[in-house]
């Protein structure tokens, strides 16, 4: 090499030195910091130090909170070694709190309260909200999650009286079985970066220092620096590509704290010492090469890694270049080593005292220039703020990844057509999962389990016996994978369709790749753990109620020559049906569980009804759904979220109003059009001028009801009248307050029937049939009834008449169309007619006991007298449903028409039946509304806004839906069981009173 070359490539590696010197900048904490009063703050406390205190500054200590000498190490640390800082072990909180109080009450300069949080206080503190270990949340894409997450973590911190979190972690795992395992992100550095410096962001924009780790890259390495002096054998090629990735980008983010680790890394320096030791790795490469200006703290220099040079640990650490001693053995004699060097000349007296008041710059950035203290007073309870169990969902939701979808079956679709069997591999208690019952929350599926030692050739012939067309498969751990591939693979054979849900710790992902990339499966979904809490969100994903939004955090073997799938791989989809969650996430105050549990049970304990079950949704999430009570008084029957309930007048805006939407939205009719275009039987009376929108504004002139009693009764069999208000010799029944039915009454044999017959083939009760001759009757009754005023008159004939026109413009049954159209397509499977041809009576509660028309108690059927005559479909009454599964029509409203990735209504229609309000009364379109200008006749409690719309059911039901604050209700009780007389049901007012408390909930 000429002499003029070797020149220019000095002088370019001293401009590259100098430039990176000179790209050093404050940290981002001091941006805020007023540095005039800093400075003096600093100057004054730096000038009242002694020597030894400006040494002992730069010392942070461990102390053990709950030991029974920790107050006499407190106070030697503090008072007597004047230490700068404390890091704590093991504890709890109140524990913790109390002792950084005594040893803040002691310091002369205020303590620099550290811990190792890296996913959160609960890492060291038993009773902390416990968050998922960081290479769990390193699937999570959205680095605003994890802003978030810093800022949680900072609030918890602070409330804890803590000014340091050892976090984030910014090793990058290249190999199965590192040493830094699940605490590191994963294995690709651009999303451990990314992850990584907004967490660190989300800390220090909370008040709290963050302190990348382990610098400069702990990923590599299978052995543990507490134990020996690891080697990391790779070139410097190699870790500027892969481990300094994180660590330069946090720098480069502006971020204040770095920790150095016990390493040895021949790339970086021959000298085999600990990089803390080495001012190779800490002055030059960090330093001055990455240009980081933040302050530095050692790794435990208690650990056997940092003593492989021997010597003084504090004096190697010190020359190196770093700034805070971390936890060594003891203090006097490091101490006394430092002052040795000090005079010896080894380290300069300019150095620690740099180093000193560096600490307290720092010190007066994060807020300790005042007196610290930390309030003990319910600090259990504010450090477990609601706020960390609404993030510690949402950060599970968001880990969640689809990492295959060969056939787009995700999320799944077309549910009408869907057959579906869901198989919980690893489910050792045989209870239902909380897998297999959120599947069932979306679609109806057949439950199965296999465990360890189970038959899993006779399980697969159980499963294609049960007729299923879509498998889903849960496994609960890398134990299960033979049997899972054997049970896809045989079920695959049939052309069916195999999703399997996977719940495995991301460094044991390469015992289950074969499955995730089986060609039998045609969808795989991961979860990180096999909580309650992913198992759940691993079932919303495959529905579509929670967002695909998760990344492979590692690499993944699957056993094909392509080399598995990479980190990074997953994805995407959005929400398309409701998701399940807690009140706190959609802005409700944490009272509202206790608030509505009271009133609920209160109804039940005063007999306001059996049972209820409670809905509400927001935001497209459900987030309450209890039931209270029993089916039937001392049934013992609990009712539960799948218990089914007549729906009474309900019926007419889900079940009619669903059919009149669908139609109108198919042009088959304008509102304004007369209805006898539609009803024939209606054109030569004096109902043929009537409209649809009369007809749904309740404004068309017919009376409120037919009179089941009088129609249905054969006037040969009785004499005297059929009832009265006061009983006497022929009236003896009472079946209402003030009305006393004949006892000779008998009820007509011409359009009714005690068997069933080939004309008699619909059930009216139990032991009673009907058929289209009994239809036909009661609706030829009410095409000629006597009108009156076109005014506001609530009445069930115009709802049947709405109903008789959806079958004629659909050419098919109500209860049919209304099922393929809707009900069916929504996964709404327990919303249907005539339940008992579906469900057992165990699952549908009791309504009304009926001693003169039907002389039973009312269970199965519709209770309305005139839907249940109907052959139990009816335009006015005869649905019945579960909360859940209702709550799934009313967010497709609110969607403006679609659910599931399918479009029901156009958006037009929708909009037109919400929102268009009669100008005679407060109705709507075939919906009922608040009553603002006379809120006690109005059905809603008084906060409900003007843009509400639903309906309530004279059994005790009700459900609004809010368009402006995003939000449904529902409320479905039997409170007419056993008597429709019942005033404890207005005494309690439990309807009205739950949606008060839901808008006094809602956080402002």
């Amino acid at each position: 090499m000429t002499i003029s070359k070797k020149f220019l490539l000095i002088l370019v590696a001293l401009l590259a030195v100098t430039t990176a010197a000179s790209a050093k900048r404050q940290p981002a904490i001091f941006n805020k910091v007023d540095k005039r009063a800093m400075n003096a703050w600093v100057d004054k406390q730096f000038n009242a130090m002694t020597p030894d205190e400006r040494i002992t500054q730069l010392f942070v200590m461990a102390v053990d909170p709950r030991n029974t000498v920790a107050s006499e190490t407190v106070k030697k640390l503090v008072s007597e070694f004047r230490v700068g800082g404390l890091i704590f072990n093991e504890s709890d909180i109140v524990s913790q709190a109390k002792i950084t109080n005594y040893a803040q009450s002691l310091a002369k300069v205020p303590l620099l309260i550290t811990l190792d949080a890296e996913w959160g206080p609960s890492m060291r503190l038993e009773d902390a909200p416990k968050f998922p270990r960081n290479l769990y949340l390193g699937a999570i894409s959205d680095d605003a999650m994890f802003y978030n997450y810093g800022r949680e973590v900072a609030r918890e911190l602070k409330r804890l009286g803590v000014n340091v979190d050892f976090a984030p972690v910014l090793d990058v795992i290249d190999r199965p079985g590192t040493v830094v395992g699940a605490r590191s992100y994963g294995s690709d550095p651009e999303l451990v970066s990314r992850h990584g410096i907004a967490f660190a962001r989300g800390l220090e924009d909370g008040g709290i220092l963050s302190v990348g780790k382990h610098f400069p890259g702990h990923g590599s390495t299978t052995a543990d620096s507490h134990k020996t002096l690891p080697t990391v054998d790779k070139s410097l090629k190699e870790l500027e590509l892969f481990d300094f990735v994180p660590f330069k980008r946090y720098i480069d983010a502006g971020l204040g704290g770095m920790l150095t680790a016990h390493l040895y890394i021949p790339a970086i320096s021959r000298e085999r010492k600990p990089g803390t030791m080495s001012p190779r790795y800490v002055t030059d490469l960090l330093q001055k090469k990455m240009g980081f200006d933040g302050l530095i703290f050692t790794d435990a220099l208690g650990m056997e890694g940092a003593k492989a040079v021997g010597g003084s640990v504090c004096v190697g650490a010190l020359l190196a270049g770093n700034d805070v001693l971390l936890m060594p053995d003891e203090v006097p004699g490091q101490l006394a080593a430092i002052k040795a060097a000090i005079a010896s000349g080894k380290l300069k007296q300019k150095l620690i005292d740099e180093r000193c008041k560096k600490m307290l710059r720092f010190k007066y950035a994060l807020g300790l220039y005042n007196q610290p203290k930390v309030d003990i007073d319910n600090i259990v309870a504010d450090v477990n703020d609601p706020c960390a169990a609404v993030l510690k969902r949402q950060l599970a939701a968001a880990s969640i990844t689809v990492v295959r979808d060969a056939q787009s079956i995700l999320p799944v679709k077309g549910l009408q057509n869907r057959r579906i069997a869901v198989v919980t591999m690893g489910n050792e208690n045989d209870l239902q999962s909380m897998f297999q019952r959120r599947c069932a929350n979306y679609a109806q599926c057949t439950p199965f389990n296999f465990n360890l030692g189970g038959d899993i050739k006779a399980l697969a012939d159980q499963v294609k016996a049960s007729g299923s067309n879509v498998l889903i498969l849960s496994v609960a751990s890398s134990d299960y994978v033979a049997a899972a591939r054997y049970l896809a693979s045989h079920f695959a054979d049939h052309l069916h369709k195999v999703i399997v849900a996977v719940m495995s710790d991301p460094q044991r992902l390469d015992e289950v790749g074969a499955l995730l990339d089986d060609s039998y499966v045609s969808a795989a979904v991961l979860a990180y753990d096999n909580s309650t809490v992913s198992e759940d969100y691993l079932a919303q994903t495959i529905f579509g109620g929670n967002a695909a939004r998760g990344l492979l955090p590692v690499n993944v073997k699957t056993g094909k020559p392509d080399g598995g799938l990479k980190a990074g791989t997953g994805i995407k989809y959005d929400a398309c049906r409701l998701g399940y969650t807690i009140p706190a996430e959609v802005g409700f105050k944490p009272s509202l569980t206790a608030l509505v549990d009271s009133v609920c049970r209160y109804g039940v304990q005063q007999h306001a009804f059996s049972g209820c079950e409670v809905v509400v949704a927001r935001h497209g999430k459900i987030v309450f759904n209890r039931a209270y009570g029993e089916i039937d008084y001392d049934s013992g029957i609990p009712v539960t979220e799948n218990t089914l309930f007549g729906l009474a007048s309900v019926s007419k805006a889900t079940g009619t109003l669903s059919g009149v939407m669908k139609c109108y939205d198919e042009g088959k009719f304008q509102l304004d059009d007369k209805v006898s275009t539609v009803i024939p039987g209606m054109r030569n009376t004096d109902e043929k001028d009537i409209t649809f929108r009369e007809m749904l504004y309740h404004e068309s002139g017919l009376p409120p009801e037919l009179s089941m009693w009088y129609m249905m009764f054969d006037p040969k069999t009785y004499t005297g009248p059929l009832f009265t208000s006061t009983p006497n010799q022929y009236n003896t029944i009472k079946f209402m307050n003030n009305a006393y039915g004949n006892k000779f009454a008998k009820l007509r044999t011409d359009i009714l029937s005690t068997v069933k017959t080939d004309k008699f083939n619909w059930p009216i009760a139990a032991g009673l049939w009907g058929g289209q001759v009994t239809y036909d009757s009661i609706m030829n009754r009410i095409y000629h009834q006597q009108l009156h005023e076109k005014r506001y008159v609530y009445s069930d004939l115009n709802f049947a008449l709405l109903g008789n026109a959806v079958q004629n413009m659909s050419g098919m049954p109500l209860n049919y169309f209304v099922e393929n159209n809707f009900f069916a397509p929504l996964g709404a499977y327990h919303t249907l007619y005539r339940p008992l041809s579906r469900f057992a009576g165990s699952q549908i509660a009791y309504t009304e006991y009926d001693p003169f028309l039907r002389h039973q108690h009312v269970h199965g059927y519709v209770h309305d007298e005139l839907a249940a005559f109907s052959g139990g479909v009816q335009g006015n009454a005869g649905l019945f449903s579960n909360a859940n599964d209702l709550c799934k029509l009313l967010q497709m409203w609110l969607n403006g028409g679609t659910y599931g990735g399918q479009r029901f209504l156009k958006a037009s229609t929708v909009e037109t039946f919400t929102t268009e309000k009669s100008t005679k009364s407060h109705r709507g379109l075939g919906f009922d509304k608040p009553q603002p200008d006379n809120l006690r006749a109005s059905s809603t409690c008084d906060e409900a806004p003007a843009e509400v719309y639903g309906h309530t059911g004279f059994t005790g039901t009700c459900f609004w839906v809010d368009p402006k604050n995003d939000m449904i209700y529902i409320f479905l009780s039997n409170r007419v069981n056993p008597t429709r007389n019942n005033p404890a049901f207005t005494r309690v007012s439990a309807r009205s009173h739950i949606q008060s408390i839901l808008y006094k909930s809602i956080v402002k």
